[in-house]
C-alpha cells in the first residue's frame, strides 16, 4: 500500500523492530522509519495482544497527517491523540470484533458498507468487495502461466503452521515439497524431507507459490494475493482466530477452498476485481487529501 501511496505523499513507517530485510526494503523505496520504544507485537490469539501499545503520537505526526494502523495493540487512545493532532487515522481490520474508533477502515474481507457501520462509525471505508490490496509483484503475474516444478508449496512462518501442516507429512512424504519458512522452523521442514526456503522477498515468493500445483497457505491477505494473481484457488485454513471470520467469508463466497482440489479456478469477478491501483482517484487518494 504505502508504495502505491508513495507516488502521492511521503510514506513513513513507525514500527518496534525491524529485520536487516525490511530496512533493506525501506531504503530501496525511500521510506523513513521511526524504530518505537515498545518492542513487543504478540498473535492475536495471545491475551497479552489485548495490552495496549504505550508511545506517544506527538513529535511522530504533523497536522495534515495520516496514521495507518495495522496491529493488535491499538486503543482508542491512538484515535484520541490523533484526533487532537489533526491527524486522521486509518486502521486495517480482518474483524469487525471490538473496533476501536477511527477515521477509515481497509479490510480485504467481503463487508458491506452498512455492515461495518453498524459496528463502528466510519466516513470512508475500502472492503474486499470495493477491492483487493495487491502487492505490485503479485499484480506482475496476472495472466502468466507457469510449468509446475512442485506439487506442493507450503508457507510454513509460525507454530500454530508447523503444526498443522504436519498432517500433511503422510501425504506428502514422497511428493515435490516446497516449503517457505523462518530460521526457526527449517530444520524441521528437512527433518519431514520438504525443500525449505527463507527471507524469501515478495516477487520470488509470488512466482514459487505460481510455480507450484497446490498452495497451501494461513486464511490471510497472501491468499487472496495468489488467488488473484494465478486464477487458482489455495488449499487455506485459518490458522489464528482472527483468520476464522476471513476464513469463513472467503469460502462461502467460493473464493477459498477447504480441500487441495486440484485444477479449481476462481470465478471470473474475482479475477478481474481490482487491486486499489484501479481505484477509481476520488475514492482513495483525494480522501486522503481532502
Amino acid at each position: 500500500m504505502a508504495q502505491y501511496l508513495a507516488a502521492h505523499f511521503e510514506c513513513r513507517f513507525a514500527m518496534s523492530s525491524a529485520s536487516h530485510w525490511v530496512l533493506a526494503q525501506l531504503e530501496k523505496h525511500s521510506f523513513g522509519i521511526e524504530i518505537l520504544p515498545e518492542n513487543e507485537q504478540f498473535a492475536p490469539d495471545d491475551p497479552r495482544s489485548k495490552k495496549p501499545w504505550s508511545w506517544d503520537l506527538d513529535g511522530i505526526l504533523c497536522n495534515g497527517d495520516s496514521l495507518i494502523l495495522d496491529g493488535y495493540r491499538f486503543d482508542s487512545s491512538f484515535y484520541t491523540e490523533a484526533q487532537s493532532l489533526k491527524v486522521k487515522t486509518i486502521r486495517v481490520i480482518d474483524s469487525l470484533q471490538h473496533v476501536p474508533p477511527c477515521d477509515a477502515i481497509i479490510t480485504q474481507l467481503l463487508f458491506d458498507h452498512e455492515e461495518v457501520r453498524r459496528v463502528v462509525e466510519v466516513n470512508q471505508m475500502w472492503t474486499g468487495l470495493d477491492g483487493f490490496i495487491v502487492r505490485p509483484e503479485f499484480t506482475d503475474l496476472v495472466g502468466a502461466h507457469s510449468e509446475f516444478e512442485y506439487d506442493t508449496f507450503i508457507y510454513v512462518t509460525t507454530q500454530e503452521s508447523w503444526d498443522f501442516y504436519q498432517t500433511f507429512i503422510d501425504e506428502l512424504s514422497d511428493q515435490s515439497v516446497l516449503a517457505v519458512t523462518n530460521r526457526r522452523f527449517e530444520a524441521l521442514c528437512k527433518n519431514v524431507g520438504w525443500f525449505p526456503v527463507r527471507d524469501v522477498q515478495a516477487e520470488k515468493l509470488a512466482a514459487l507459490m505460481n510455480s507450484s500445483r497446490i498452495a497451501v497457505l494461513p486464511a490471510s491477505t497472501i491468499g487472496i494475493e495468489f488467488l488473484i494473481a494465478t486464477g487458482r484457488k489455495p488449499y487455506v485454513r485459518p490458522l489464528a482466530t482472527n483468520q476464522q471470520e476471513a476464513f469463513l467469508r472467503m469460502v462461502e463466497a467460493g473464493f477459498w477452498l477447504d480441500g487441495a482440489t486440484d485444477g479449481a479456478r476462481i470465478p471470473t469477478e474475482v479475477h478481474t476485481a481490482p487491486s486499489l491501483e484501479a481505484f477509481p482517484l476520488h475514492r482513495f487518494i483525494s480522501w486522503f487529501n481532502d
